[in-house]
Formats: C-alpha cells, structure tokens, sequence
C-alpha cells in the first residue's frame, strides 16, 4: 500500500505517482486495509476521515463519474452484535427516507466481504456544531438562530414521517461550508443510528454505547442531550427531540452542557432530578433575556406533557421573542462592552476607500449591506425613488471585495447585525481606511438605546428599519452637499 504525502490518497503497491498532485508515493506499513477498496464496484476508497466507537468515515470517489462521497464503515467488533448491526442498518433506512436540505442523504448501503456493513453518503465539507463551539468564539445571534431554525426544519419533516431521531445533539449536526449563505454554512442533521418510528413498526429501539463529552463508557443515546423519559424508560416521541435540541440550544447560548460529570450514573441522575440553572445565570449567557430563559426551561421541562408538543410550536414560540433576543445579544456585545475586534488586522490590506468627486454624468451610488434579501429590495427601492443607483451585499466580506473593485459610494447602508462582523465595527474599518462618505447603521432594535453607540463612529447615523425609513431620501440628499461635483 502506498499514500500521497501531499493528499493522503492511497494508492496499490505497482503505483508510483498521485495522479492529482503528481508527488511520489510512499510506502505506507501497517496502512489501513481499507484504504483503495474497490465498495459495491463503484467507490474508491481514498483516505479516513474520522473514527469513533461505531467504526470509520472515509472518503471515496466514484470511478466513473466525478463525484465525492463518505462511506461509513461499522467496526469489526461492533459487526458481532446484532444490536448495533440493527442500529446501522436503521441508520442507512431512515436516512434514506428523506430528500430534505437539513437531513444528511443517503445513496447506498450494504455488506461486502472484507469490509463489512457500509453506508454511502453524500460527502460534507465543514464541521459539527460540537467541533465549532470548541475550537472558536461563541456563535453569534444570527448564526444561533440559523443553526436553531434549520434543526427545526428537519426535525418537523422527520416527525412529520413519524420518525423520532431520540440523538440530538451538536456532534449530529453538521454546518456544511457555504459561501453563498451569509453566516457561512447550513446545518445537516446526521446520524439517525437511534431513530425509532412512533408505531414502532418495522424499527428496532437500540441501545447502544455512545460517548458525548465524557469518559463515561456507557449510556443509552447521549447523556448530555437525553430528556429524562428516555434515561428512566426509554420511551420516546417528539417531544424527547424537542428536550434534546432545548439541551443543545442551551449549550450554544451558554458554551456548557446542561449536566457534566465523568460517573455516567451520577449524570443520568441530574437528568431525572436535577434542574440546571438557566442560561442567564452563566458567564456566557449573561445576556439572554427572560423569554428565551421560559422557553429553554419549557422545552427542558421533566415531565414531556409541560414541553411544547410539536417543533411547530417551538418554533412559532421562537419567532415571536427572536426580535427581543437579538436586541438582548447586541445590547451587550455592541452597546455595553462589545467584543475585542480583530477587524482592523483582518481587512488591514484594503486600499485607501476615499471617495472621488463626481462627474457631472456620474449617478451617486449607495451601497447597501444587510443579510435580510427583503431589508435590501425595499432600501433599493427607496434609493431608486431619488434617482440614485444602489449595490447589495450580504455581509462585510462581499462588501469590502466590492470595494476593491468598484469606486467609493456616496454612501453605505450597514445593518447592526451581520454574520461577520457588526454595523459599528464594519463603520470602523471604514473610516480607518478613509471612506468619508455617509454611514448609516440600520437596524430594527430601539433606536433611542442603539443611537447613542453609533456616533462615536465620525459622520455615522443610525436608522430605525421599523420607523424611520422615510428619513433616508432627505440624509442621502444632505450627504451629496458634502461631495462638490467636478
């Protein structure tokens, strides 16, 4: 067995060079066997992508077709029991149920002779959600809240089959890459290895060993998100999915799991009858307001009849308090002491935004940067109604490459809560790198409480989305008497 030193593929013992990259090829001793297995006649095996108790994640390739895919292989030794053989194959069949852009999808699975059971899968480029919350800061409002909604969407179209997934948690959902998207990813919900249909029919409830956080060897499902009926009976319906992601919201809000302790009996416990302190009461969650307090308390409830019944109403609970909760967050991190920002550093580059006076032909241009698609068509509108030209953007990144591109606008419309960095920290860079056109931060919280943080940014003014939209065309107009036209 030989293996690319530059992309680990593996290759047969007579190659002597990637085809990819064309380094040469070293000889690999003890190389995983499986490494250039030929799966269902179809998918090369490449190189390994994670191991875990259940066995490996690979990647492959198609031999025909340019297409990339993730086989996951169960270990030999849990091969040897029917229970987690079960577990595999329910995994391969309730996925497959699915053509839904939240639930990772299925292509094939099977068994082959020296291999084993294996699933074929659509290969995801990113990380899970668990991954994330260790390695960088905490998720921002906006990115919890996609995080949040996506998982609801594919939770209703898994109950809505009469599936119940029983493992949520952040290792099962994973935030694909997307540069097309403004927080940068949407969520897959992976892994329905737990899964169980409400009739039962057909499916076989597993119990198998998982590790979640802990040394703990042993647990049915994951201790950290298992709702209390679980850990006492093992029965399960919607409404143990929704206690699972309350868990799971909870630890993005706060950076901590509900229970944690190394002794997985003592933690089983603290789930039956213990109640964690709510998030407001963390270091990380000392900005989150009473009504997101109630509704991660409801959805965390012991007893399944005091939960919300059904993701619908957990997420018409959302929708009716998020414009409270993205008030909250940004009264603390943009009002109050904002986070340390590295924006200066990280767009250091950028070449001098200083605008130049305007021919007599030339049409002023303002451009607008908000992730909201309808925020941006009725700013267009309103911009167009004066007879000047509009440019969009989703988020900072797009805004500064359109900079590098296009000459300085007469003004940018910034939206307070973005993706990548805020309204007053994008304001900022801006003027570090001259822009001395106008700045206006649009945003739909109270004015008279976020107006004050913007003036410290010279030449910046603040626009209510709710309320003061019919002031733009006059501070657009005002703003053309401080640029002479050539």
């Amino acid at each position: 067995m030989k293996r690319c030193p530059r992309c680990n593929i593996v290759y047969a013992d007579h190659t002597q060079f990637c085809i990819h990259d064309g380094a040469a090829l070293v000889n690999t001793p003890g190389a995983d066997p499986v490494l250039g297995t030929l799966i269902a006649g179809t998918y090369r095996i490449r190189n390994r992508l994670d191991s875990g108790g259940f066995g490996s994640v690979y990647k492959a390739s198609h031999i025909r077709l340019p297409i990339t895919v993730a086989i996951k292989i169960l270990g030999a030794a849990h091969a040897l029991y029917e229970e987690m053989v079960s577990r595999f194959r329910m995994e391969a069949q309730a996925e497959a149920m699915f053509d839904h852009p939240n639930i990772v999808h299925v292509i094939d699975h099977g068994q082959q002779e020296g291999i084993g059971y294996y699933i074929v899968m659509e290969f995801l480029v990113g990380r899970d959600l668990g991954r994330r919350l260790a390695e960088e800061p905490p998720l921002d409002i906006t990115q919890i809240g996609v995080v949040l909604t996506q998982t609801m969407a594919a939770l209703q179209a898994a109950h809505a089959r009469g599936l119940v997934h029983r493992d949520v948690k952040a290792e099962n959902l994973f935030l694909v890459d997307d540069a097309q998207r403004p927080e940068g990813f949407h969520v897959k919900l992976l892994d329905f290895g737990l899964a169980r249909l409400k009739s039962d029919a057909g499916w076989e409830v597993v119990v198998a060993e998982r590790r979640h956080k802990t040394r703990a060897s042993r647990a049915f499902g994951s201790p950290g998100t298992m709702a209390p009926e679980v850990a006492a009976r093992g029965t399960v319906d919607e409404r143990s999915d929704i206690y699972s992601l309350g868990a799971v919201l909870y630890e993005m809000l706060t950076g901590e799991m509900l229970f944690q302790t190394e002794d997985v009996q003592t933690w089983l416990r603290r789930i039956l009858e213990a109640q964690p302190p709510p998030p407001s009461a963390r270091p990380r969650g000392r900005w989150v307001p009473q009504a997101l307090d109630a509704l991660v308390a409801h959805m965390l409830a012991k007893d399944p009849a005091r939960r919300p019944q059904s993701i619908p109403e957990v997420r018409q609970a959302v929708e009716s308090i998020w414009p409270e909760v993205e008030a909250a967050w940004s009264r603390e991190f943009f009002v109050n002491h904002r986070r340390p920002s590295d924006n200066l550093d990280r767009w250091g580059d950028l070449p001098s935004l200083a605008r130049q006076p305007l021919t007599a032909e030339q049409t002023p241009t303002v451009l607008i940067v908000d992730d909201d698609r309808t925020i941006r068509v009725i700013l267009h509108a309103i911009i167009g109604s004066i007879g000047f030209r509009s440019e969009g953007c989703e988020n900072a990144e797009q805004a500064f490459a359109w900079f590098a591109s296009h000459p300085a606008p007469t003004a940018v419309l910034i939206d307070l809560l973005m993706p990548d960095i805020g309204g007053v920290d994008m304001a900022q860079v801006l003027r570090a790198h001259d822009y001395d056109g106008l700045v206006v931060i649009c945003s739909a919280m109270d004015a008279t409480e976020f107006a004050n943080a913007v003036p410290a940014v010279a030449n910046t003014g603040y626009l209510d989305k709710r309320l003061d939209l019919h002031k733009l065309p006059a501070m657009l107009r005002a703003s053309m008497q401080q640029l002479p036209r050539q």
